[in-house]
């Protein structure tokens, strides 16, 4: 099975997930099998839906798919329609998306070295998307040109581009963040950074995990981008 396949994975299918990263470069957890599932290339138009807030619960209808996989998203898949779905009761969110965090390991980011790899290395048989799991639960965003998320996995710290739909998120109010001149934790204060147009340096007000995934194609080459960050508290 390609890895984020869900078991039902056929025209017509009807699957239950969680929003865990949002439109254009959508990403899903189906609820029954664990899967991860993320927006095909081809897709024009995603629902509003799609855009919603962290964890929100929808039902998706997959549709035919209209050509081969796509290499660089061996989890995608072609939707006919997104409806709302009942949310699971809250005590059980967290289990669920606990249980979709890979194991930490001292290998590369999805498997890659470097910030980001040539298109056309890529063969389908590695996934694309990945929820990980922060030291403290802590991303922190900030940036001069652009945005970009800094976070630590075990020893390695990791700077990655946020994508386009994560920057929405952010600045329509979607997750609950911490900013301003200062910034206290643990009973320490530190400086903040101005980050451009989304003012201050900033970070979740609650511990998260990271949707990391393989950004669009450009110049034949594909960038690792944080695509999604949920609070799990």
């Amino acid at each position: 099975m390609v890895p984020g396949t869900p078991l039902a994975a056929h025209p017509g299918s009807r699957l239950t997930c969680l929003l865990l990263a949002p439109s254009p470069d959508w990403v899903v957890l189906e609820i029954a099998t664990g899967a991860l599932l993320r927006s095909s290339l081809e897709e024009e138009e995603s629902s509003e839906l799609l855009a919603g807030d962290p964890l929100t619960a929808l039902l998706l209808v997959l549709g035919e798919e209209l050509g081969p996989s796509d290499p660089a998203r061996p989890e995608a898949v072609v939707l006919s329609d997104v409806v709302d779905s009942p949310a699971p009761r809250r005590r059980s969110l967290k289990p669920l998306l606990e249980q979709s965090v890979a194991p930490q390991s001292d290998q590369p980011l999805l498997g890659v070295v470097g910030p980001s790899l040539a298109y056309g290395d890529l063969d389908g048989a590695r996934p694309s998307v990945s929820v990980l799991s922060p030291e403290r639960g802590r991303v922190v965003f900030a940036g001069e040109r652009r945005l970009m998320a800094h976070f630590r996995i075990g020893p390695v710290s990791h700077a990655l581009p946020v994508s386009h739909g994560l920057i929405g998120w952010l600045q329509r109010g979607q997750l609950p963040v911490s900013t301003g001149t200062t910034a206290k934790r643990g009973g320490s204060t530190r400086k903040a950074k101005r980050v451009g147009p989304l003012g201050p340096a900033m970070e979740p007000a609650v511990p998260v995990r990271a949707v990391v995934g393989l950004d669009r194609p450009a110049e034949g080459q594909v960038r690792k981008v944080l695509l999604g960050v949920v609070p799990v508290a």
